[in-house]
């Protein structure tokens, strides 16, 4: 599993500092994403600027890199942001319930417009969990950002729902 952390300058010395106290520990492949690069931590700067409202190009930044040689060939990946309070431990042991050679996509379930044609995303505020399959077939189809603040998880959402790629809500995510 690989854990990708999303924070932003304004918060390496009030939000990082709790993970790295509580639940990094139970990482074995972690990263932290900024707007910043500081050794310290380390935060790693994909390139991407900091947005006040969506994260859409962060993430995708982060999907490309879970693929790339630079981090460990793993089944799952895990994004969440640097307030999320995740249980690592209890994490693995609800992925053994699934298959990471077909497209897993879970979080906690939200929908927009379904009752128009619309579609269901995961939160990001409570976490996403990808197998590398969903990951890969997602950046396979093209679908991109139509900018870097655009809102991820709804663009995932929309992404995944034209893939035919079904999102699996669980009630231990929450935002």
């Amino acid at each position: 599993m690989f854990v990708a952390v999303k924070t932003c300058r304004k918060f390496h010395s009030e939000r990082v500092p709790v993970i790295k106290k509580t639940w990094e520990k139970d990482a074995l492949f972690l990263e932290y994403y900024s707007d910043y690069a500081e050794p310290s931590i380390p935060t790693i700067n994909l390139g991407v600027p900091n947005t006040e409202r969506g994260h859409c190009g962060k993430t995708f930044a982060i999907l490309q890199r879970f693929l790339s040689s630079a981090v460990p060939n793993t089944k799952w990946l895990v994004i969440v942001d640097d307030d999320t309070l995740i249980s690592l431990p209890r994490l693995r042991v609800l992925l053994s319930c699934y298959d990471p050679s077909v497209p897993v996509c879970l979080g906690e379930r939200y929908g927009y417009g379904l009752s128009q044609g619309g579609y269901s995303y995961i939160t990001g505020g409570g976490g996403m969990v990808f197998s590398r399959e969903a990951v890969v077939r997602l950046l396979n189809s093209g679908c991109k950002c139509y900018s870097n603040d655009a809102p991820d998880d709804m663009v995932l959402g929309m992404c995944l729902n034209a893939l035919g790629l079904p999102i699996t809500h669980s009630p231990l995510f929450h935002q």
